[in-house]
């Protein structure tokens, strides 16, 4: 559970990281809950200091936002934002996580939120895969809200089963909970040996470089937009960028560069 309290201008006031196996009963909601109330606390603030809380969920939400109707990635499809609610002590709204951690992105490149005609793409690299999608300013949802639905794009037919039952999903393949484990379960970990050019960690980095740039490459033919590397990954993939670039580039039948792409710049929480 990541959770960040900003003030008025987006800025980043307070944050941590607690680690809490979800469940859907209510000693876990309860335990949010509580995490949020010490975070005031800690800053001798009161629950009507706070306008509101945004919970981003990896899950597909209802159209009216008031709970998820697939949270595969959590083991459950169903969660209330009720569930939620009844332990925080303010408003709350449900978000994809995606989503909310591309807007996160497109704010802050975007002149605090002077969106104009911008249109950008996001890809969200984390234990899940996803993304979100911005057109003149303004958040691409779909028709169904469905949009930017990149970690279900099929990366290799026939390939390793996706939790969505699926085989060759992108998520199979590129979230980042696979590296992670190569590492006794934590991603920086894996990133630290990758640095210290562990030959098995290279190896793997290597294809997980080349997966990478082969979905970039469809997004970006598909949607012809700069796309933002984040996500979990997006704090670590800065110095693996040029790479990066040159593979995606090798791809790109158009302008045969990978220069389209942008690293995240929020690296603290980014779908908090």
């Amino acid at each position: 559970v990541g959770l960040v309290l900003l003030d008025l201008s987006g800025n980043i006031a307070y944050h941590v990281r607690h680690s809490l196996t979800f469940q859907d009963v209510e000693s876990y909601y309860a335990a949010v809950g509580h995490l949020a109330r010490c975070a005031l606390d800690c800053l001798g603030l009161q629950p009507s200091d706070v306008l509101g809380a945004g919970i981003s969920l990896p899950a597909i939400l209802s159209g009216d936002g008031s709970h998820a109707v697939n949270a595969g990635p959590l083991g459950v499809l169903k969660i209330a934002r009720s569930s939620l609610e009844a332990f925080l002590p303010f408003a709350c709204a449900l978000c994809n996580d995606a989503n909310a951690g591309g807007f996160a992105d497109f704010w802050a490149m975007s002149s605090a939120g002077n969106f104009g005609g911008r249109s950008l793409a996001y890809l969200s690299v984390s234990d899940t895969v996803g993304g979100s999608i911005m057109i003149d300013g303004r958040m691409y949802t779909g028709l169904h809200q469905h949009s930017a639905e990149f970690g279900h794009m099929t990366l290799i037919p026939g390939g390793e089963k996706c939790y969505c039952g699926q085989l060759g999903c992108a998520y199979a393949y590129l979230n980042t909970r696979r590296l992670a484990e190569m590492a006794g379960g934590e991603l920086e970990s894996f990133f630290q040996r990758l640095e210290a050019g562990e030959p098995r960690f290279l190896e793997v980095w290597d294809q997980y470089l080349d997966y990478l740039a082969l979905a970039i490459n469809n997004i970006r033919i598909a949607l012809d937009l700069d796309i933002i590397i984040g996500g979990y990954l997006g704090r670590y993939i800065g110095p693996y960028m040029a790479e990066l670039k040159r593979r995606a580039g090798k791809r790109n039948m158009f302008e045969g560069t990978g220069d389209y792409l942008l690293a995240s710049t929020q690296v603290c929480e980014a779908a908090a």
